[in-house]
């Protein structure tokens, strides 16, 4: 069994949904089509019913239900749009109906009753989402984009409901833009039908982006009324435009009206939606805003979000009596990240992006703050940006320590939009992508039952080997041991799915990302450069090609970057490139090979597979009671964010010894923020002053429980006197420590980031154990360790992981955190 994925605690609220079998909309018993017991009876309903077939929503619901239905019954569905004489599947749109009262407009009512299966939405594009809920409950699912991932049930399952669904975001979306998948036969049409079946496509679109330079160009803003701008030091290049200026205000309304001159636009997905916003936020970039907005000659965040909200807000009132019901948005990003100093409209809809300068405002506080100013928000997440990513396989926590936690807060906090920027690398990425379609629906879903659906659906009897693979890339450094491990599990999969080729081919679809990454991604990662010579670089030019079709990865930029890579660095001719222009996808000998290739290439390593659990799993703790003396105290010299664990009885005061140059949170046993604070206690001036004592920093506990300080920055912290214990598996520069290997390990894991450190181990009798090595990834096991309390003492500043031990480290042997017997 691998161990439970480290999630985020989840948020309450958001989707009413109940399963009451034997009831109809109004409360009867059932007949016809389902049986006494309200259980659906497939085989008397051969019908699709709809009055409205001709909305190009309700036809897209009806035909989906037909195209998945007919394989699995004795004969093909009928579309009607006359009153069928028996049990069907009805398709209707009733806002007033009372299940559906104070829903908003993607809600749909989904139940079994005499008529056979009813989806009744408020509106139509409600109605498709329910056709999709229906075929999910059904066992139908759609993974990823690729016709490989969908997911079919062998028989129509017995299924009886009453259920009410509505998403939680009232706008969901992810960012993929056209021109990665345009270049692909399919690329267009395979994104379409998976947002629409994921249902991420509504009918509404609140649109917030960079639009200034659209309306108000400092350029021809200047030319207009060279009052209306502020200028560079030189006095004649204009720096910025002025929002508050009449020139500047006229043209944002000009530009307003026309936006809402038609009702509608096509969105990414190419249907018609609803305009809901109009963009009105500055261009995009850091050192564009006025020297006057200066304070102590810094940019000052506060005074920049004052201006540029002014703007909206102008705008927003113009909407109240031009256009009632629109909305004037705006970003709250970069050096626009501060919450105004004066009301907002209630018009005004704010997009929260996640990144910020100036701030000292978390994301968390920045969402929650609009929120509870009345006004309408947004969140704007960066899940995978490919200039950043480019296809690399997510570092060990990124997805579930950041990403849906970010959906979380923006949940939590009160969003009422969510936007994520992705790209179309569906090999490291998708499963990202998926659960994001599902948690934007319903953030209250358990996002370890989610993947336990997907690894069960798309694996089958592979199911434990793929999460196994899976979850050691989520939770462990990518290391020769780690891509080694990865290809091994592969090869497993392959053979526990053998007489099912399509559970084998989305195998092969991991494995194509797998290879890619393992051949090229240092290449990728040092620029597309560094290639062990020009054959290498054209071989991995003809795999993109071979995979183009698959959407393992963002072909588009992969494609055109090594393009220039190979004409313009490499010298070579194009002549030579289109032999490589071949998008025949590869066949399953091939995939062998290259399976066997990489696994040869890790035959000569240690193999070892380690699972290190969540530490808060591992409660209840009890101390180590070690005689060893204590070592220095904790130490964070290379930033990032550490969490401490520190267990109370409650009812008290928990107080922790810290210098921080950062910030810290306390958080209570339930997940509950009690205190954030931004702190520079470490380096007020002259430097930082590691050496100094700490600064006592009471804190509340009233609850019993493990209580959490998560510290980010460089800090050193002490819990005087009581139990306590930093988390990991990874640890950030304390220079020594004390770790517990309990009993039945047989092998534990330890690694180090940096080049040349050396990690020196004291064994519970004394003796030492010593690890140096010279890569920037160094990784050694160790098998039979003795059990008891060991010392670990890094040599330099670095990062180091301990797997396969409770990833609990503390400086006091005495008050070290075990799991109790």
């Amino acid at each position: 069994m691998t161990p439970r994925r480290p999630w985020v605690r989840h948020v309450v609220g958001g989707m009413l949904v109940g399963v009451l079998a034997g009831c109809n909309h109004d409360g009867h018993g059932s007949s016809g089509g389902t049986t006494p017991n309200g259980v659906v009876r497939w085989e008397s309903i051969d019908t699709i019913y709809s009055q409205n077939l001709s909305d190009p929503y309700i036809e897209q619901a009806a035909q989906e239900i037909k195209t998945h239905l007919d394989p699995l019954k004795a004969g093909p569905m009928v579309l009607s749009s006359a009153p069928p004489a028996g049990p069907a599947i009805v398709l209707e749109v009733n806002p007033g109906l009372r299940y559906l009262e104070g829903r908003n407009d993607e809600a749909f009512y989904l139940f079994a009753d005499e008529r056979g299966i009813n989806i009744t939405g408020r509106s139509p594009v409600a109605v498709r989402h329910g056709a999709y809920a229906l075929l999910e409950k059904l066992g139908f699912r759609w993974f990823f984009q690729h016709p490989t991932w969908n997911v079919s049930p062998e028989t129509l399952p017995a299924v009886s409901f009453q259920e009410v669904q509505e998403p939680r975001f009232i706008q969901r979306g992810l960012g993929n833009p056209t021109g990665h998948r345009a270049v692909m036969p399919n690329g267009v049409e395979y994104w379409e039908r998976w947002i629409r079946r994921s249902r991420l496509a509504g009918d509404a679109f609140f649109e917030a982006r960079h639009s200034w330079y659209e309306f108000a160009g400092k350029t021809e803003v200047a030319a207009q009324d060279p009052t209306a701008v502020c200028y560079k030091p030189d006095g004649v290049t204009p720096q910025q435009v002025l929002p508050e200026h009449p020139a500047v205000i006229d043209r944002a309304y000009t530009y307003a009206r026309n936006y809402f001159a038609t009702d509608t636009t096509v969105n990414r997905e190419g249907e018609t939606v609803r305009k809901m916003s109009v963009p009105i936020s500055p261009p995009d970039g850091n050192l564009i805003w006025c020297d006057t907005w200066r304070v102590d000659g810094e940019y000052n965040s506060q005074a920049i979000t004052d201006k540029v909200y002014g703007l909206t807000n102008t705008v927003a009132r113009m909407l109240q009596t031009e256009h009632p019901g629109k909305y004037a948005s705006v970003l709250n990003y970069s050096w626009y990240s501060e919450v105004p100093t004066f009301p907002l409209e209630p018009n005004v809809h704010v997009v929260v992006c996640d990144f910020a300068r100036g701030t000292a405002l978390t994301l968390q506080e920045r969402v929650e703050r609009f929120h509870a100013m009345g006004v309408s928000t947004g969140f704007y997440g960066y899940f995978d940006v490919w200039p950043w990513w480019k296809d690399r396989i997510e570092p060990p926590g990124k997805m579930t320590g950041k990403y849906l936690a970010d959906i979380r807060t923006a949940a939590e906090g009160g969003a009422d939009t969510f936007y994520a920027e992705a790209s179309d690398n569906w090999g490291p990425k998708g499963r990202l992508y998926w659960l994001t379609s599902k948690l934007a629906w319903d953030p209250d879903q358990d996002p370890d039952v989610l993947l336990d659906d997907f690894y069960a659906r798309a694996f089958g009897p592979a199911k434990d080997i793929m999460e196994r693979y899976y979850t050691r890339f989520d939770t462990q450094r990518h290391t020769p041991r780690v891509m080694g491990l990865a290809f091994e599990d592969v090869a497993a999969a392959l053979e526990a799915a053998a007489g099912r080729p399509d559970i084998q081919e989305r195998i092969r679809h991991v494995l194509y990302h797998t290879y890619f990454w393992w051949k090229w991604g240092p290449e990728i990662q040092a620029g597309h450069a560094g290639f062990a010579s020009v054959d290498d670089a054209k071989a991995m030019y003809a795999f993109l090609w071979r995979i183009r079709d698959l959407h393992v990865v963002t072909f588009r930029l992969q494609e055109e970057t090594m393009l220039r890579v190979l004409t313009t660095t490499l010298g070579v001719p194009d002549a030579e490139l289109a032999p490589l222009r071949d998008p025949t996808p590869p066949s399953a000998s091939e995939a062998q090979a290259w399976l066997d290739e990489a696994r040869a290439n890790f035959s000569g390593l240690d193999l070892v597979h380690v699972e290190t659990p969540r530490a808060l799993d591992l409660q209840p703790f009890v101390a180590a009671d070690s005689s060893l003396p204590p070592v220095r105290r904790i130490e964070n010299r290379l930033g990032g964010t550490e969490d401490i664990l520190i267990p109370s009885s409650g009812a008290e005061t928990v107080t922790v010894s810290m210098l921080v140059s950062g910030w810290f949170e306390w958080i209570d046993p339930s997940g509950t923020v009690l205190v954030h604070q931004e702190l520079n206690t470490l380096c007020p001036t002259g430097g930082c002053w590691f050496q100094n004592p700490g600064q006592a920093v009471p804190l509340p506990a009233d609850s019993p429980g493990v209580y959490t300080l998560r510290i980010g920055g460089w800090f050193v912290v002490d819990v005087p006197d009581r139990m306590s214990s930093m988390a990991g598996p990874t640890y950030k520069s304390t220079p020594s420590g004390y770790f517990s290997v309990p009993p039945g390990t047989a092998a534990f894991v330890a690694g180090a980031g940096t080049e040349n450190c050396t990690l020196t181990f004291t064994r519970p009798d004394g003796t030492s154990l010593v690890l140096t090595g010279a890569d920037t990834w160094n990784e050694w096991v160790v098998r039979d360790p003795q059990l008891g309390v060991w010392r670990i003492d890094v040599s330099a500043s670095s990062e180091f992981w301990l797997l396969g031990v409770p990833p609990l480290l503390w400086h006091n042997p005495k008050y070290l955190l075990v799991p109790r017997d």
